[in-house]
């Protein structure tokens, strides 16, 4: 894409030259590469945002330490009471204890997750395409009985 050209005479340093038809190649795909990894963020920081929904049945006191949220994949077999059902989408493990915590849960039984392709479709200016994936947790924030 660059024109290399060497002078000898000066200690054997490499020089670029940019002629006006490589630099309008390679403004083009910075460009495009620069469109396509903005359109990805883009559409990830947007999934990233969404919380979904909840639905909040009990309340208990906010914990404090939210590292202490068990994070179940199984129905728990210890009596429990249900403090709320809420949704995630693009969210972590640790976001999901957060919020767990937020409502007083000791636990947070993930009962099902979904995987979706984002897509950003054709680009009209450099017809480039942008996709990612999102997952989706349903989850069900719960308070060991005693």
């Amino acid at each position: 894409m660059l024109n290399r050209i060497k002078h000898s005479n000066i200690n054997n340093i490499v020089f670029y030259l940019l002629t006006p038809d490589t630099l309008d190649r390679y403004l083009k795909t910075l460009m495009v590469n620069f469109t396509i990894v903005t359109s990805v963020l883009l559409a990830l920081t947007i999934m990233s945002c969404s919380t979904g929904t909840s639905r909040v049945y009990a309340s208990f006191p906010t914990k404090a330490d939210y590292k202490s949220v068990q994070v179940l994949y199984q129905v728990p077999t210890r009596p429990y009471t249900l403090i709320s059902d809420f949704e995630c989408i693009g969210m972590g493990q640790e976001w999901i204890q957060q919020k767990a915590a937020r409502y007083g849960a000791d636990a947070v039984y993930i009962t099902s997750t979904t995987q979706s392709t984002i897509d950003t479709g054709n680009e009209l200016r450099h017809n480039s395409r942008s996709t990612g994936i999102a997952i989706q947790y349903f989850c069900s924030a719960i308070k060991y009985k005693n």
